[in-house]
């Protein structure tokens, strides 16, 4: 999440639910439409002095097809995630999570009282 926030600080409930509605459509775009390669094998060899490593990975699929692919879900959810799949546009979905992130960073942050030293008044300004 650092990748969409950096060191950010989010405090007050505005945030907080705006946040949660970030995170559900983030939940889907990862795990409906970003591959994820896995590591099947790693070797490391020595070639005139020099360490290679070797890594063979498997086939990219998303989460939700290796999920399917497991059989730990029953036949009924799966169609019930595939349809959600089927129904949702990736790059409208990615467009709305740049929005929301844009629009958290827009909102004001909260003032709490262990920060007030950060904050010069006039009378310590002056000094």
């Amino acid at each position: 999440m650092r990748a969409y926030f950096g060191d950010a600080r989010f405090d007050t409930l505005v945030h907080q639910r705006l946040l949660d509605q970030l995170y559900d459509q983030m939940w889907l775009y990862y795990n409906f439409f970003q591959p994820v390669l896995h590591l099947r094998d790693k070797q490391s060899s020595t070639v005139q002095g020099e360490l290679h490593i070797h890594r063979k990975g498997d086939k990219a699929q998303t989460p939700l097809e290796r999920l399917c692919a497991s059989g730990v879900l029953v036949e009924a959810e799966q169609a019930r995630l595939r349809t959600l799949r089927a129904q949702t546009n990736p790059r409208r979905l990615r467009l709305g999570i740049y929005q929301m992130r844009d629009q958290l960073f827009d909102l004001p942050l909260a003032c709490r009282p262990q920060d007030s030293w950060l904050i010069l008044d006039e009378e310590t300004a002056e000094v």
